[in-house]
């Protein structure tokens, strides 16, 4: 049996971690933004930056875009934005590096392996599943 103030404990605590506030904090940030050629930026004296890294540009008016870091030479990271680079100055431009990688999957072999799963024997389901990964 379940003490009834355990209980009421239990929900308090429930409520308060499905309405926190969860912040991420950002790896390392940076404002040395040298050039801008298309949809590319390149920043200068970067450290500790990983290929395929996610960046959050957030520009002088405050808005925000998000890009990928895609080549690095020494101390030059070299940005692909996913949206336009129209506004992004080399002056006031600050480049936050999150620390997450960049994955893609492929979820329409994953969603035609679930409608499949529920149709067919299992191991027709594993042969279709792995033609469409070829």
């Amino acid at each position: 049996m379940v003490k009834w103030s355990s209980y009421q404990q239990g929900l308090i605590d429930h409520k308060l971690a499905i309405t926190r506030d969860y912040i991420e904090q950002p790896r390392l940030t940076f404002q040395t933004v040298s050039e801008v050629k298309g949809p590319l930026v390149v920043i200068d004296q970067v450290k500790f930056v990983k290929y395929r890294e996610i960046v959050k540009l957030e520009l002088s008016d405050g808005t925000h875009k998000v890009g990928q870091v895609i080549e690095i030479k020494g101390s030059k990271a070299i940005i692909q934005v996913f949206e336009s680079t129209s506004g992004i100055d080399t002056k006031y431009t600050k480049c936050i590096f999150t620390g997450n990688l960049f994955f893609l999957c492929c979820f329409t072999c994953i969603i035609w392996y679930t409608v499949l799963t529920q149709e067919s024997t299992s191991m027709m389901r594993h042969d279709f599943f792995l033609k469409l990964l070829d």
